[in-house]
């Protein structure tokens, strides 16, 4: 698979920046909604629409959870999909937990479907090249 930069990126770069300022009303309103939410630290469970998404991110806040999810690199994986790579800072229970890790975007008519955490690019990669990957949406 090829993989270059290209338009696609900019509502995913807009959705980090909006959350990086504590913008979630904005980052939500980038979604479809009917959007599929799987947070790498939402212990596999998927949220399903906005509505869904907007209580997990509720509930971690209410619970005393910072996520602070950094992309350092995007990379427009094909016609609906764009990855990103960084860092997810996770602070739970006095706790902090940093690693790298990837992201999943897929696209439909500008809006975010699909939004899935994974543990390596490599991961993120395989599951933007799967041909299963647009059913799934």
């Amino acid at each position: 698979m090829e993989v270059h930069e290209g338009a696609r990126i900019a509502p995913v770069r807009s959705f980090f920046d909006y959350y990086t300022r504590g913008a979630l009303d904005a980052c939500i309103g980038l979604m479809d909604r009917d959007v599929r939410f799987v947070p790498l630290a939402g212990s596999g469970h998927v949220f399903d629409g906005r509505s869904a998404v907007r209580r997990f991110f509720d509930d971690a806040r209410r619970d005393g959870v910072t996520l602070e999810p950094r992309a350092h690199r995007f990379l427009d994986c094909g016609p609906d999909c764009v990855v990103a790579a960084g860092t997810l800072r996770e602070l739970r229970s006095g706790q902090l937990r940093e690693r790298t890790v990837a992201w999943l975007f897929v696209l439909s008519e500008g809006r975010i479907a699909l939004l899935e955490g994974f543990p390596t690019l490599a991961a993120a990669l395989d599951a933007a090249a799967a041909p299963t990957r647009a059913q799934a949406v």
